[in-house]
């Protein structure tokens, strides 16, 4: 059984083969876990749009993550949404995913605050956490 070593470049191959193995310039260290990778917040939501059926109203969901991408089960971060207006239609409260710690979510009922079934029409959600915030447009049918 005869190990031998021949680096092998492009243009051919080296006039001579070589017993073991040579390894030069090697540095080794410790393992440095680089984190979550930061990301743009993204707010999303489905079904758009959400349809209202003889009173009974339908769910979108609201989801996103954490900009920073890491769990945060301190925080409470909530989705507000307004209508064209920019009046205030209903507050969400947001909670963590129980798969995807670093994910929240918050579902709409098609409620407003005052607990009746909203209007059809266009609304706006918005989200701010850790400094981030973003608006996503949701159509809600009737």
């Amino acid at each position: 059984d005869d190990d031998r070593f021949a680096p092998v470049f492009s243009g051919g191959s080296l006039a001579r083969t070589y017993e073991g193995w040579y390894v030069d310039d090697v540095l080794v260290g410790p393992r440095v876990d680089p984190g979550p990778t930061p990301r743009p917040l993204a707010l999303r939501a489905g079904p758009n749009p959400f349809r209202v059926n003889r009173g009974f109203a339908a769910t979108i969901t609201f989801r996103f993550s954490a900009p920073d991408g890491l769990p945060h089960t301190e925080l409470s971060p909530r989705v507000r949404l307004y209508d064209l207006a920019g009046r205030l239609v209903q507050t969400l409260d947001a909670s963590p995913d129980a798969l995807i710690p670093s994910e929240f979510r918050a579902t709409w009922n098609a409620r407003t605050e005052k607990g009746a079934v909203a209007a059809s029409g266009i609304y706006f959600a918005r989200v701010d956490i850790l400094g981030s915030n973003q608006t996503f447009r949701v159509v809600l049918l009737r």
